[in-house]
């Protein structure tokens, strides 16, 4: 063998069983990534609500006074009052517990029970809630938890 063969094939052999850097890994199937959780805010920590609801008296004025914790956790005041078109309506105010919180696309659920009265009048109940903001929560809309009653609507004050 010559200089030149020996040269070649020490090279060839030096070159086959040198490992330098690994090679790079096989690709696998895609793997699905979860995009990130998006953020659902708080529901407001106190809010108030004012609008009418319909019940076996008629037509009732209704004020909402909502206090929320970041869990959801909620104290309403309802308080209500006759109507212009209805005004034989006496004035009256109760407790209601309850959940609110905001939803994936951002509208606001109250849903509440009765929990006891500031200011009864004589010959009514208190009645639960039931309700769903427009997801600028500018408005809600529901029904009244009796079968003696129907919607209520309500617009945000603050």
């Amino acid at each position: 063998m010559t200089a030149v063969h020996r040269a070649l094939v020490t090279s060839l052999a030096l070159s086959a069983c040198w490992s330098g850097a690994p090679p790079p890994p096989t690709a696998g199937p895609p793997v699905a990534v979860a995009p990130p959780p998006r953020h659902v805010p708080d529901p407001p920590k106190f809010s108030v609500w004012e609008g009418r609801y319909v019940c076996s008296q008629g037509p009732t004025a209704m004020k909402l006074s909502i206090s929320a914790t970041p869990d959801g956790a909620a104290r309403i005041r309802f308080d209500f009052r006759a109507l212009p078109e209805n005004p034989a309506v006496p004035s009256g105010s109760y407790q209601l517990l309850g959940s609110l919180v905001v939803t994936d696309d951002g509208t606001l659920e109250l849903a509440a029970n009765p929990d006891r009265w500031f200011d009864q009048p004589s010959g009514y109940t208190m009645v639960g809630i039931r309700a769903r903001s427009d997801a600028r929560q500018t408005s809600m809309k529901g029904r009244i938890a009796n079968d003696s009653c129907g919607e209520l609507e309500v617009t945000r004050l603050r």
